[in-house]
């Protein structure tokens, strides 16, 4: 498995070709009429959160039993996944916290789809967020066209790093004495770039488990397939364990190639 892991319910950052969102619509999106727009409710939403004004931001919302979903974030700055991001309750008080850490969304381009989907690009801004800096986020969602009202939001986190799944530059020779300090790079990938690359992923009590020369394990094939056989001798696979993610056995393990340069350890593919 490397394609699909960062998908939906786990979304992998092995293939990325496009930058990540964090969960893509309602996959059981309601038919709705031709002349469903999402984009005039998206800009009260906008207008509202920027506001503060809680009340317009309540009723902008489906209800639970009204086609309510989920409004997801997946920068780690006012992050809702998972189970959070579906509790309709305490929806508002989140508003009230991003709007004390003085957050502010401005659309720049939005697509709509049919059945109240739409597409989104925007630029967020907060206290939290990348020391005040705006960032450009993607994202996904869903109008229940019937009432007027928002019943998916689904905001995407920090895409990928630019040399993530590309081949290693530079990449020096690797030896099984080596092996042991490959797993540190490895493990800093997962809590600082993984944990916000995949929030739908819990790497609540991630550890790394083993690490072998890619030469020697079946794992490490595809390093020779991608990059050749240079690259999978000086390339280590390191196997780490998501005991949170348990009891799905795909979902509570992942597999990373990264090699060492002389700039330092790259983690630059995962695997599974």
């Amino acid at each position: 498995m490397s394609g699909r892991r960062l998908a939906v319910a786990a979304l992998t950052i092995a293939a990325f070709t496009t930058p990540l969102v964090a969960l893509a619509a309602d996959p059981a999106a309601r038919p709705a009429a031709a002349s469903c727009e999402s984009r005039p409710i998206v800009d009260r939403f906008v207008r509202a959160f920027n506001s503060g004004d809680l009340e317009e931001l309540d009723g902008l919302f489906a209800q639970e039993t009204e086609g309510w979903s989920w409004y997801a974030v997946g920068d780690r700055a006012g992050r809702r996944s998972l189970a959070a991001a579906k509790n309709r309750l305490d929806l508002i008080a989140y508003f009230d916290q991003r709007r004390r850490r003085h957050e502010n969304l401005r659309i720049v381009d939005f697509k709509e789809n049919s059945g109240g989907n739409f597409e989104f690009a925007l630029i967020r801004r907060a206290d939290d967020l990348a020391d005040g800096r705006p960032v450009r986020r993607l994202g996904k969602g869903r109008v229940i066209c019937e009432a007027g009202t928002l019943g998916v939001w689904s905001l995407g986190g920090r895409p990928r790093p630019p040399w993530f799944g590309r081949c290693p530059a530079g990449a020096l020779p690797l030896s099984k004495a080596e092996l042991p300090a490959a797993r540190a790079p490895v493990m800093w990938f997962v809590r600082n770039l993984l944990n916000e690359l995949g929030p739908e992923l819990d790497i609540r009590g991630a550890r790394a488990v083993r690490a072998e020369l890619a030469t020697q394990t079946v794992r490490g094939g595809y390093a020779k397939i991608k990059c050749g056989a240079a690259t999978q001798r000086r390339t280590a696979v390191v196997f780490v364990q998501l005991p949170a993610m348990a009891p799905s056995a795909s979902m509570s393990s992942a597999v990373f190639y990264t090699s060492r340069t002389a700039r330092g350890w790259v983690v630059w593919y995962q695997i599974h």
